[in-house]
């Protein structure tokens, strides 16, 4: 064979392994894009509020990074949702008030106080956390302080800060401001009448499954505190 044949066949060999590698990467990006907008399509399917949301991640490379940080974002922002809705139905804090806790935990209330204010921070990191987590300059500087790639950024953008989550995340902001509202008259306004209790337990006694104070004013200003708590 000349050596002009085997420089053909060498460059054509040559020309023909890149041609298949870059077909098969090609092929391979085209199918991990695909994949991670299947992903992506099943979590705008789900109900943030309900349902659970994985880590497990499906696609590979760079996709992989961004499939993660969505699967992440919403995570986080499912699990702290659920945490507040768990709050909002504590049986204990239903009960903190009652006539059983009073006879129990009373006069001074020690452990019901420190209960409540330890829920009150617990709920109040979780809310403002839930708060921030529903703004879209959130959700776009999410990905920017990882440093991606521009490609990788702009398709996070493109498969995620879109009218359907960011909608979904101003609904619930709407709810979330209102709730905060609610749950922390109720914690005051318990943590009001323990104290209040505590600091005068010469005042009132329990008789009869009901509490019962010398003075009207006395059974005024508790009044107060439970009105609050009832029509919040």
């Amino acid at each position: 064979m000349s050596f002009s044949k085997k420089v053909f066949y060498s460059i054509f060999f040559i020309s023909l392994d890149i041609f298949l590698i870059y077909g098969i990467c090609t092929v391979y990006d085209a199918t991990m894009l695909n994949t991670l907008r299947r992903e992506v399509n099943l979590l705008e399917n789900k109900e943030i509020t309900k349902d659970s949301f994985s880590y497990k991640v499906l696609t590979r490379g760079g996709y992989a990074k961004i499939e993660e940080a969505i699967k992440e974002y919403l995570y986080d922002y499912s699990s702290l949702f659920q945490d507040v809705l768990k709050s909002m139905k504590d049986e204990k804090l239903k009960k903190v008030l009652s006539y059983d806790n009073y006879l129990n935990d009373g006069p001074l209330f020690e452990k019901s106080i420190s209960y409540l204010e330890k829920e009150k921070d617990k709920f109040n990191k979780n809310i403002d956390q839930l708060l921030f987590l529903s703004s879209e300059d959130s959700m776009k500087s999410y990905v920017n302080q990882k440093g991606y790639q521009e490609y990788y950024q702009k398709l996070y953008e493109e498969l995620f800060i879109t009218d359907h989550f960011i909608n979904e995340f101003k609904d619930n902001e709407s709810l979330l401001e209102s709730v905060k509202v609610k749950m922390n008259t109720i914690y005051d306004n318990s943590l009001g009448v323990l104290r209040f209790l505590a600091s005068d337990t010469e005042n009132w006694k329990l008789e009869d499954g009901e509490i019962k104070f010398q003075t009207q004013a006395l059974y005024d200003q508790y009044m107060t505190y439970i009105s609050q708590i009832t029509n919040s």
